[in-house]
């Protein structure tokens, strides 16, 4: 697990961008069966009341990617599955918790299959969130993408493999606020779609 977390009445300033990773990827194989890739959590979160934090731009991704078969003529495998974990930005547990993100705001927990010439890996999306909590707040000031797809590997002469979406949700509770700027993609399979905000 990775995460960024700012606790009760302290502060982080970031002049720069906040990127935390919890990314899983299977390994490749020549014949029989390839690695599964798996997300673990990548949080990032101001929390337990009077949390704040300030930064230019916030990734947080735990996406899960299987893997392939190696490049030959007959292989014989089956792709690694690809299973998105849990990918979080919020301001939680506690009120009078601030997140200020003059930039972008990036939060992926996608599923990608692998290839295969015997069958291809299944894709399932995870969980991917932005969520401001109780009396708390969060503000971005460009664009805010939230991706929880599934996507099924390549077939190579077979049916293609699975794909699933997960959640992906942007949220509030209790006298929580959200204030987001820019463009706004929220999506658990492609296509995407874009929401303009006002």
């Amino acid at each position: 697990n990775a995460q960024v977390n700012i606790g009760a009445n302290s502060a982080l300033d970031v002049t720069g961008s906040i990127n935390v990773h919890a990314d899983g990827y299977g390994g490749a194989s020549f014949g029989g069966t390839a690695g599964n890739g798996i997300g673990g959590q990548a949080l990032v979160m101001a929390i337990e009341g009077g949390a704040t934090i300030t930064a230019g731009s916030v990734a947080a991704s735990a996406s899960g990617s299987g893997g392939s078969y190696i490049e030959c003529s007959v292989c014989g495998t089956t792709g690694g599955n690809g299973v998105g974990g849990n990918a979080s930005v919020h301001t939680n547990v506690g009120t009078g918790n601030s997140m200020d993100i003059s930039g972008d705001v990036t939060i992926t927990a996608a599923g990608q299959g692998g290839a295969g010439d015997a069958q291809a890996g299944g894709g399932f999306g995870g969980t991917a969130s932005l969520f401001a909590g109780d009396n708390s707040s969060l503000q971005v000031g460009a664009d805010t993408e939230v991706d929880a797809s599934g996507l099924g590997g390549d077939g190579e002469e077979n049916q293609g493999g699975l794909g699933r979406g997960g959640t992906a949700r942007i949220g509030t509770n209790t006298g929580g606020s959200i204030d987001l700027i820019g463009p706004v993609f929220v999506t658990d399979c492609p296509p995407r779609t874009t929401y303009e905000s006002a």
